[in-house]
């Protein structure tokens, strides 16, 4: 993947003064969350964002199994409704501000 964003693996981290997420690779900070204006939602989505590069690499994974089993014509309705809302997620996260 080449990607425009830091590599993963992400790491998310927390303590009494917030949470954050790390990439491993550089050790850049994420995102964070600072102090108790963090609350008890901070940890759940700094896991969920540090999962972000794994599920993008996963969900372009599974769109290329998708098309490699029905290719063409014998796609059903059903799949090619999952492959273009996967495209659609996968074009939103690989999105330039450029």
């Amino acid at each position: 993947m080449n990607a425009t964003h830091t590599p993963g693996p992400w790491i998310a981290h927390c303590a009494p003064s917030g949470a954050w997420i790390e990439g491993i690779n550089n050790m850049a900070v994420i995102a964070k969350w600072d102090g108790e204006s963090a609350g008890r939602m901070a940890m759940p989505n700094a896991r969920l964002i540090a999962a972000a590069p794994d599920l993008l690499a996963a969900l372009q994974d599974c769109v290329r199994v998708i098309i490699a089993v029905s290719p063409g014509r014998r796609m059903t309705p059903q799949r090619r409704a999952v492959v273009e809302c996967a495209r659609a997620a996968i074009a939103r996260a690989k999105a330039t501000n450029e």
